[in-house]
């Protein structure tokens, strides 16, 4: 499994769910990769919004091992979000 983060520099949403993702690991709780890609430049916000059809910051993609998309987290995520997705599979 792989996650795909977008985030933009200083956005609150942004940090608080970096804030999550650190805490799920400190907890002990084994995340996949996480591939992080910062918007904050315009040029890149256009890129990433046509490519992988984003329409809020934060957003995690979460994808299957096969490179298929799983699903995806949005705005303000929590930690149990996060959980559920990775542990529960559901559907897109």
């Amino acid at each position: 499994m792989l996650i795909k983060k977008f985030f933009i520099t200083g956005c609150t949403p942004c940090i608080a769910v970096t804030k999550v993702l650190e805490e799920l690991k400190s907890e002990g709780f084994k995340l996949p990769e996480i591939k992080e890609t910062d918007m904050s430049s315009p040029k890149i916000q256009w890129e990433c919004i046509e490519k992988y059809n984003l329409v809020n910051v934060p957003t995690l993609i979460f994808y299957e091992d096969n490179g298929e998309e799983k699903g995806r987290l949005e705005w303000f995520i929590s930690k149990e979000q996060i959980v559920d997705m990775l542990e529960n599979q559901p559907n897109k």
